[in-house]
Formats: structure tokens, C-alpha cells, sequence
């Protein structure tokens, strides 16, 4: 287990290392109009990854956690935080992938309400109304699940 823990964390330091590094960011586009697929699944991957571009290019300052994590929930006990369900793991086979699954199930157990994207408009004082939508959401949130069906099917 401490072989895969290793594994696992050297690869999470590679993807990281990648993940913000802003040149990849800046040649993302680039790359997506110069990809040639050969089978279904990698057809698959650009179709996800020219989702993800329009979503970049749509929304530039839009983040994952953006209206969640809202104040009003701040303090109460026995919710799932987003940062707690949004996450990546390394390798779902092996040891330390049962015992991540088994105490993360455990804690999520305990738990009665999910934390999801949401709104607060407050309409008794002088402030102007908002116009806010959670658009982005709607269109991450998929998105993010056609990515880890991609992950989970790679060949």
C-alpha cells in the first residue's frame, strides 16, 4: 500500500505541476484544432475537450466553486461540502484505492445534506438585484461527469 500511496502522489505532483502551469492553458485551443483521433475513444476525449475550450472561452473567471460554500451554511454540521465530492483519485484499483473509498464512505455517511451550487439573493434591502445564473454550472457539472466515464473507460 505504501508503493501505491507513492505512486499516487508522484503522479498527483505531475498532473499538478501540469494542471496550472499556464502554457498548457494558453496552447489549449491549439492543440484541440490540431488533434486527429483514430478511434471512438479518443473521438470521445475531443469531444470533451472542445466542451471544456467553449466553457474556458464562455466563462474565463469561472471556477468549480464559485457559488458553493456559501456563509449561511459556513457553520452547520452534517453537509458534504463541495470540496469533499469534487475531487480526483489517482487509481481505482488496489488497496489504497479500498481504503480511501471505505473512510470517505464512512465520513460522507455521517452526513444528511449535499452541498450544491446555489444563489442567495437578498430582496428586503436598497441593493440592486442580480442576474445571476448558474449556466456554468449546468454545463460543468456534466461535463465533469463525461470526463470521469472517459477516465474510467480508458483503454
Amino acid at each position: 500500500m505504501i508503493s501505491e500511496l507513492n505512486t499516487a502522489s508522484y503522479y498527483g505532483d505531475v498532473m499538478h505541476r501540469k494542471i496550472y502551469n499556464p502554457y498548457h492553458l494558453s496552447v489549449f485551443e491549439k492543440r484541440i484544432g490540431s488533434y486527429k483521433f483514430n478511434n471512438s475513444f479518443e473521438k470521445d476525449c475531443l469531444s470533451v475537450a472542445k466542451q471544456a475550450l467553449a466553457l474556458m472561452l464562455e466563462y474565463p473567471s469561472g471556477t468549480i466553486f464559485q457559488n458553493t460554500s456559501n456563509e449561511v451554511f459556513e457553520s452547520e454540521e452534517g453537509i458534504i461540502r463541495a470540496e469533499e465530492y469534487i475531487s480526483f483519485i489517482a487509481e481505482t484499483d488496489g488497496q489504497l484505492y479500498e481504503n480511501i473509498a471505505r473512510v470517505i464512505n464512512d465520513e460522507l455517511n455521517e452526513c444528511s445534506e449535499i452541498e450544491e451550487p446555489s444563489l442567495l439573493q437578498i430582496y428586503d434591502t436598497q441593493n440592486e438585484l442580480t442576474h445571476k445564473a448558474l449556466d456554468f454550472e449546468c454545463r460543468l457539472f456534466p461535463l465533469l461527469n463525461d470526463l470521469c466515464t472517459l477516465l474510467n473507460n480508458m483503454p
